[in-house]
């Protein structure tokens, strides 16, 4: 969309910036792997009351390390796109209010996983058909609408709408289907990470410095960013699930 309808130079920019956000989304989706395993077995035996305890475990791990993903990229992403390309005039690579709505979209994303799991465990794709068909749909009519009066905006915009409403689906499919538990549940959890998100990244490029001129000095940024970002998501998610994680340290 962004080469028919806008120009190479903006396609060079969303490039700079997926590169990064595609690297965090493979690091989520590689946990997955290691669980479906699980949850095909509990699905196949009917167990519900034990998978939603795994879901539940499996949810809380998620939300937080995309929550700490999503705040610690949304922190550094400029500062590092600005000394990838450092030097470049050909475009305008800095690009906030992008990299949000593309950080966000990844992040709408990546809180999928635990149920997209469930979903492949069970082999439910057919009946869950409707939820891709409408991302994409979403996607392409978001984009093609808004493209031409906001550029890479318009089709962050479209990628965040898209990604919402599947993983919006898929919880709700599920809550009626599989898991059959309330959608406020889920919801709840994402309006309070979100919450924090926003207070972490309006508060510690005034508590840190993080400004960085090359490479390794980006790196301890990211360490310090890190060193705070993720106990606080820890502890938020563990209050969000306390029950999960009273049951979890006795085991």
């Amino acid at each position: 969309i962004l080469s028919l309808f806008g120009s190479l130079l903006t396609v060079s920019v969303y490039t700079v910036y997926n590169t990064v956000i595609y690297v965090l989304e493979q690091l989520l989706a590689s946990i997955s792997s290691g669980v479906s395993g699980l949850v095909g077995r509990l699905i196949a035996r009917k167990e519900i009351a034990e998978l939603n305890r795994i879901v539940d475990r499996y949810e809380a791990c998620n939300n937080t390390l995309a929550a700490g993903i999503a705040t610690v990229c949304t922190i550094l992403i400029l500062p590092f796109v600005s000394i990838y390309t450092g030097g470049v005039t050909d475009a305008q690579y800095h690009q906030p209010v992008f990299a949000l709505l593309m950080i966000a979209g990844s992040y709408a994303y990546g809180i999928r996983h635990p149920f997209g799991c469930v979903v492949s465990a069970a082999g439910h794709y057919k009946e869950t058909n409707a939820g891709a068909v409408g991302e994409v749909a979403i996607n392409l009519m978001f984009s093609l609408l808004l493209v031409k009066p906001l550029g890479l905006v318009g089709v962050a915009l479209g990628t965040l709408t898209a990604m919402s409403f599947r993983t919006l689906y898929t919880v709700w499919y599920l809550s009626k289907h599989i898991l059959h538990r309330p959608v406020w549940c889920f919801l709840l959890k994402q309006v309070c990470n979100l919450a924090v998100s926003g207070i972490l990244i309006n508060r510690i490029p005034v508590w840190l410095d993080i400004a960085a001129t090359d490479i390794p000095r980006l790196f301890l940024c990211a360490i310090k960013v890190s060193v705070i970002v993720f106990p606080v998501f820890i502890l938020v998610n563990m209050v969000l699930s306390i029950n999960v994680f009273r049951k979890a340290m006795k085991k």
